[in-house]
């Protein structure tokens, strides 16, 4: 059983917990078991503070994140244009076009994600099918 250690940022303090255990209680409505099982094979779980910017608009992508637990606020050019929260996908965009980031992301409470390089975002989306189909659509979506 693969466990991970995370920043609980409304304490101050770290929690051991079982990753899989965790994405499931979370997203496991959202997200298939094969999924889930692929997001703890490829991803890191990561505790973000608020006011943490996980994406820089206009900054080189070189990540992409599910929001497991929490919430970010998504800008554009300085405005607000979105929020954002459990089981949804950000970053990808750079990801997938190999372009430049076209948001701000920060997050407006303490928040858990899932981050991905590159590399291990890839993996996901080559061992899930379903997924890489969605988020494929949501790349496309979000041109500028």
């Amino acid at each position: 059983m693969r466990k991970t250690t995370i920043l609980n940022t409304t304490e101050g303090n770290t929690q051991s917990v079982d990753v899989q255990q965790y994405l499931t209680d979370h997203i496991g409505d959202r997200f298939s078991s094969e999924e889930i099982d692929a997001m703890v094979r490829y991803g890191t779980l990561i505790g973000i503070d608020p006011g943490k910017a996980l994406t820089v608009e206009g900054q080189v992508g070189g990540e992409a994140f599910i929001i497991v637990a929490g919430e970010a606020e998504v800008a554009k050019d300085g405005e607000s244009v979105a929020t954002v929260g459990a089981a949804e996908i950000i970053g990808e965009h750079a990801l997938i076009t190999e372009t430049r980031r076209n948001a701000d992301v920060v997050a407006t409470e303490p928040t858990s994600i899932i981050a991905f390089t590159s590399r291990e975002f890839g993996a996901l989306l080559a061992a899930c099918p379903n997924l890489s189909s969605n988020v494929q659509g949501l790349a496309a979506s979000r041109e500028d």
